[in-house]
């Protein structure tokens, strides 16, 4: 049982291993770090501990720019960057243009 196991875990590593190269030599497209969820402004309780990702990322281009509202239940894209230890993952979340 144990040597499936094994060889499962090493069949990922190689699989991993192979990704992470592509990445780094460029070959993969940025739309597939690219998440893209659905937004409804003013239905999120002003009491909720943690808003959707889409939803904060709308709200920051609205403060720049007022006619970036999105539309009732549409798609938001936003990527997820690296911040400093111990922030919360929702805050490092852009648009994909930043």
């Amino acid at each position: 049982m144990t040597a499936r196991v094994g060889m499962a875990g090493v069949q990922v590593k190689e699989y991993l291993e192979r990704q992470w190269h592509k990445i780094l030599a460029n070959r993969v497209s940025v739309q597939d770090f690219v998440f893209a969820k659905e937004v409804r402004l003013g239905t999120y309780s002003p009491k909720a501990a943690v808003v959707p990702p889409a939803a904060i990322v709308a709200a920051k281009a609205m403060a720049t720019d007022p006619r970036a509202e999105p539309r009732f239940a549409e798609r938001v894209p936003y990527v997820v960057v690296y911040g400093e230890p111990g922030m919360l993952r929702y805050s490092n979340c852009l648009l994909p243009c930043q």
